[in-house]
């Protein structure tokens, strides 16, 4: 018997086994991800219910009134706030800033942007708003309690 063949095939029969046990303990990772297409664009956005003024006569101005809004769709927007009612006397004397150090401008003509929230969030912002019938030329003869009106916030796509 010679001893190199049979040293040959036990040296063989080593390194094979080493290099199986190698492959049962891999230096190779898979990666994955769950890639995602751009999301659709959605306008949308929440603002209260209601903005209560308080008690207000002719020649003067409401309390700044905090409006918190908040984009709930996936661009960011351009908000003007109108009165749906056009005709309306008293609210067309509605007054709105981004913040209270800015100059108010009359309702219809306020626009405002909020940027577009991260994916899966929402982004939320806020203006001033305040009544102001300092310059109201029309005639309030008496008590007008509970006087709304309905402002639509318009929103936009940037």
């Amino acid at each position: 018997m010679d001893i190199t063949k049979g040293g040959v095939t036990f040296v063989s029969v080593f390194l094979l086994s080493i290099t199986f046990v190698s492959a049962l303990h891999s230096d190779i990772s898979s990666f994955e991800a769950n890639i995602l297409g751009e999301p659709e664009p959605v306008v949308s956005i929440s603002v209260p219910d209601s903005v209560f003024f308080g008690d207000l006569e002719k020649g003067k101005r409401s309390d700044e009134i905090r409006i918190n809004i908040t984009n709930t769709g996936t661009v960011g927007v351009f908000i003007t706030p109108q009165l749906v009612d056009t005709s309306e006397k008293i609210f067309n004397y509605t007054y709105f800033a981004r913040r209270t150090t800015n100059p108010f401008e009359r309702i219809g003509n306020f626009t405002f942007n909020i940027t577009a929230p991260a994916r899966g969030e929402v982004e939320k912002e806020f203006i001033y708003a305040r009544l102001d019938l300092i310059s109201f030329t029309g005639n309030i003869n008496n008590d007008i309690p509970g006087h709304k009106a309905d402002v639509r916030f318009f929103a936009v796509a940037m």
